[in-house]
């Protein structure tokens, strides 16, 4: 729809001015004014509004410059599916039947249009090499005039006919924490979910950007983890998160599964138990035993008994300064 759209849109800037420089091409038209502005109430995610009557775009100015770019093209997607008249009946429709559904409908939409003139075509073909790559994605940034999200999306789609079992994830190098991935539908490879902890991604940084094969692999919530992975890696291009490129390592064959449990760190505990069970510690990002509590933190000594000393229990240090009965 949003190639209809583009393709049939009744605009006084071409598509082409659009393409090489959105706001000015806005800023420009007499058929819609184009605003910055200090705030911008809106329930939309993204700085900025449409309003119909007159046709009207507003941006706040309290964003970055891709960012910026982005609500921008988001916001004339709203303007082109109003104008086109079949797609506003079809629109008009579907609210009188499931308003949240339309939302969902219009806002991806917009978010296409953005994409489309974002990262036009001739752009995205020069870049592409044939197979997906943080390399092709930070090209897809144009500089620091598309943001890293826009970028992903453009990037997963077209490459998806190539590269089908590709998923893209950007992640925290810190945490390894999955802030977004994307991938084609028929991708035999599941996507891992957004907001979970990757402990592979963590020890990525570790060597050079490349490719290496995966050791815990995914990790999903029904306590099992995928290990037959590829990851091909690198940084965005503000370099401070982690593009990856995760495919299954052979093209034939069954997925490798394995239940998702955790030992204890403890010399004094042999508890085994399933991550999903355990609390993740945000200090040392180790999940914390259920029997015995104990993480990755370096545990803080107790108090010591005056005759032995070894370490008393928390009851014996709160009578006084020496065991009830010494071990040793």
């Amino acid at each position: 729809m949003a190639e209809h759209l583009l393709a049939n849109m009744q605009f006084d800037q071409p598509r082409a001015a659009l393409e090489s420089d959105l706001i000015q091409a806005l800023s420009e038209s007499d058929l819609i004014e184009f605003e910055w502005s200090a705030t911008v109430e809106t329930e939309c995610e993204l700085l900025g509004t449409y309003t119909r009557r007159p046709p009207r775009i507003r941006v706040a100015r309290r964003q970055r410059t891709a960012r910026a770019n982005f609500t921008a093209a988001h916001e004339f997607g709203h303007h082109l599916q109003q104008q086109d008249e079949d797609w506003a009946m079809e629109l008009a429709d579907l609210r009188r039947a499931q308003t949240a559904m339309t939302r969902h409908v219009e806002e991806a939409v917009s978010n296409h249009v953005a994409v489309l003139l974002l990262m036009p075509d001739d752009v995205v073909h020069a870049a592409w090499t044939g197979t997906l790559t943080p390399a092709f994605v930070r090209a897809l940034t144009r500089g620091g005039l598309v943001s890293r999200q826009a970028a992903t999306m453009r990037a997963s789609r077209w490459a998806r006919t190539d590269d089908p079992n590709a998923v893209l994830i950007v992640a925290d190098p810190t945490t390894g924490l999955v802030l977004s991935s994307e991938s084609a539908d028929t991708s035999s490879l599941a996507r891992p979910p957004k907001g979970s902890i990757q402990s592979d991604f963590r020890t990525l940084t570790a060597g050079a950007e490349g490719s290496r094969g995966a050791t815990e692999g995914f990790v999903y919530s029904t306590n099992t983890s995928r290990s037959d992975i590829t990851y091909d890696w690198g940084w965005d291009a503000d370099g401070t998160h982690l593009l990856i490129v995760a495919r299954p390592t052979y093209r034939f064959g069954d997925a490798q599964w394995d239940r998702d449990d955790l030992e204890c760190v403890s010399a004094n505990c042999d508890s085994i138990f399933a991550r999903q069970n355990a609390v993740l510690c945000r200090t040392c990002l180790l999940h914390k035993c259920p029997d015995c509590g104990t993480c990755g933190c370096e545990k803080r000594r107790g108090t010591t008994c005056m005759e032995c000393g070894f370490e008393m229990s928390l009851r014996e240090a709160q009578l006084g300064d020496k065991h009830e009965e010494c071990p040793f």
